[in-house]
């Protein structure tokens, strides 16, 4: 849904690349990125193919149009927490800790619940995470949109080093793995 927005958005910003590279759609195949599946699997995080776009001939100005980009994807995983969470605080489902002990959990209306608040969790989490300004993350492309043009410029001399960055910093636990 994360990646799926960032194509809708660039689509609704007058971009046809997305749509031309077949992304705008919530088919999860579209969006996986084989390598990073993989780490997914078999290191507990990963990442999804980035949603190309062309900024420039839109309705707005490039560095507008990469920001509004980019915060759609945060910004989608905020709006499913919101939506998952409403059947929990409506009464609809219990909440149910997913980092507590789960073996106490019967019942369908129980395993709706852990479902839900795993779900919350998660994008929360997601969201937050991708808000990190440091390249490849959305938060990158969010500073560089609201930076003037010159420091824009000299911050995206760290966008060749961004993965580095990252891993060193989950590998220092400075960002714990999600």
């Amino acid at each position: 849904f994360h990646e799926a927005c960032h194509a809708f958005t660039a689509t609704l910003l007058g971009d046809d690349l997305p749509r031309r590279q077949g992304r705008v759609t919530l088919n999860p195949l579209a969006h996986l990125e084989p390598f990073g599946t993989l780490m997914l699997l078999f290191a507990g995080f990963g990442w999804a193919k980035p949603v190309q776009h062309n900024p420039h001939g839109l309705k707005i100005r490039p560095k507008t149009a990469t920001l509004l980009v980019a915060a759609a994807g945060p910004l989608s995983n905020f709006l499913s927490a919101f939506l998952l969470a409403l059947p929990i605080k409506l009464g609809w489902a219990p909440y149910i800790n997913p980092f507590g002990s789960v073996s106490g959990v019967d019942g369908m209306n129980e395993y709706v619940g852990l479902f839900l608040t795993g779900g919350v969790y998660i994008n929360v989490i997601l969201g937050v995470f991708n808000l990190i300004p440091i390249p490849p993350l959305d938060g990158s492309w969010i500073l560089m949109g609201v930076l003037p043009l010159n420091l824009a410029i000299r911050y995206s001399q760290i966008r060749p080093y961004g993965f580095i960055i990252l891993f060193a910093l989950m590998w220092t636990g400075m960002i714990s793995r999600i």
